[in-house]
């Protein structure tokens, strides 16, 4: 979306959208959990601070002796205060009174916390819900509003000019940006967008595209059912035109990781065919066979396939299995979505003159790495940052380089010959 307004540059410049210090919080975890791990913390450290105490009598007596057996008048000093401290610690008055008081209040707080960060940030948009209500309490562990927030204001920043406004609805910011992008097809620097979500609801994938009126006719046309509607009024939403308003909608269902996230919520027009209905969306790893298809059906004829995920490494490059959550959510979408891009190459191949890919040969930063990891490979940590610079040399390498390079060479010998006969046939006629 940044790339079809002539604003990719914002994201990976140094101080862009991917930058590692702004995309560190990116996809965390939900505020309740992170206070709720962090009581549950302070509670252990309660309940263990009885033994914490007897355990270090085991090293504050030995180094009593020591220092008592080496002369030091000290020793029996230490040992006796420390004595003197834990008779006043487990005192009736002191800690068996006020630990369990203590961790008392503390898992007051953290039920509480937990429960209200749950049940506290359920959406504005109502849906009927099925089943047990305390189910409700766990729902996704990662937020994604705090992501849909990062870009859609860094959007709205580059495309809202001389206006003032810091912030605006997401529907005016739909508006201002298919209004530009509209206005500005066939300019240096502005192109068409096509982007495929997933509808949970329906149980198939919604297509936005924002094309111009060349192509926009032939892929918006399809056949009549039997009511005498165009079936692809059920899955295709025309941003340029009736669909205007689903622009960040469209942005927020491809940033909803599924299970990780709570997938968006995107109310149809009530003239369209849903007919006003509010729908669950969000992303499918598996959805590049779908987006390929309908790229080919707007009637591209060569693709250029970007893609982080590397290619199979073969036998002797397994490594150890992450017991982080976040890494090893990341670790399956990253497999789903190196899957899903080999299928839809084999798939969709027929339908292009070339496919072209850029993709790594190497890459350790897992789809939730956003402070980095580290390599095993390597032997050291492997930062956002590099990735970035990665990928612009990859793209030169396996794109720029030999088939953009190896074809001026090919036009500037096509050219010499052309003049080469050229001077052969005056010549000839002199």
């Amino acid at each position: 979306m940044f790339t079809a307004v002539d604003g990719g540059q914002r994201l990976w410049e140094t101080a862009g959208l991917w930058d590692t210090k702004g995309s560190r919080s990116l996809y965390r975890w939900k505020r309740s959990l992170e206070f709720s791990a962090a009581m549950f913390y302070a509670l252990i450290g309660l309940l263990t601070a009885p033994l914490v105490l007897l355990a270090a009598a085991l090293l504050v007596y030995p180094a009593g002796f020591f220092l008592s057996l080496v002369g030091v008048p000290s020793g029996n000093e230490i040992l006796v205060r420390y004595g003197q401290l834990l008779g006043e610690v487990f005192s009736p008055g002191a800690l068996p009174t006020f630990l369990p008081r203590l961790v008392t209040i503390l898992v007051i707080v953290f039920i509480g916390v937990f429960l209200f960060g749950q049940f506290g940030s359920r959406r504005h948009i109502r849906r009927r819900t099925n089943g047990a209500s305390w189910w409700r309490v766990l729902g996704s562990p990662l937020d994604a509003s705090h992501t849909v927030r990062r870009f859609t204001r860094g959007l709205w920043s580059l495309i809202r000019g001389a206006a003032a406004q810091s912030e605006v609805t997401p529907i005016e910011l739909s508006r201002r940006y298919s209004e530009l992008l509209r206005e500005n097809l066939g300019q240096p620097g502005f192109c068409e967008v096509i982007m495929v979500a997933h509808d949970l609801d329906a149980r198939r994938d919604l297509v936005f595209a924002l094309l111009g009126d060349f192509y926009r006719r032939p892929f918006f046309r399809g056949q009549q059912d039997k009511r005498g509607r165009n079936n692809r009024e059920i899955e295709v939403v025309d941003l340029g035109r009736s669909g205007q308003d689903h622009v960040v909608d469209a942005l927020s269902a491809c940033l909803s990781v599924p299970i990780a996230n709570e997938p968006h919520l995107m109310s149809f027009k009530s003239e369209s065919y849903w007919r006003g209905e509010t729908h669950r969306v969000s992303d499918r790893s598996e959805s590049v066979v779908r987006l390929l298809a309908e790229v080919a059906e707007s009637g591209v004829e060569q693709v250029i396939v970007v893609s982080a995920s590397p290619r199979s490494a073969g036998p002797h490059g397994l490594g150890s299995e992450p017991l982080n959550p976040r890494r090893r959510l990341g670790e399956s979408l990253a497999a789903a979505e190196s899957a899903a891009i080999r299928d839809a190459l084999t798939a969709q191949r027929h339908r292009f003159r070339n496919i072209f890919r850029i993709q790594p040969v190497h890459n350790a930063v897992g789809p939730f790495d956003f402070s980095g990891c580290y390599d095993e490979r390597s032997d050291r940590v492997q930062t956002l940052r590099e990735l970035l610079d990665w990928g612009s040399d990859d793209a030169y390498r396996q794109f720029i380089e030999p088939i953009l390079g190896a074809s001026g060479e090919r036009l500037q010998t096509a050219n010499s010959e052309t003049v080469n006969r050229t001077s052969e046939t005056t010549e000839k006629s002199l």
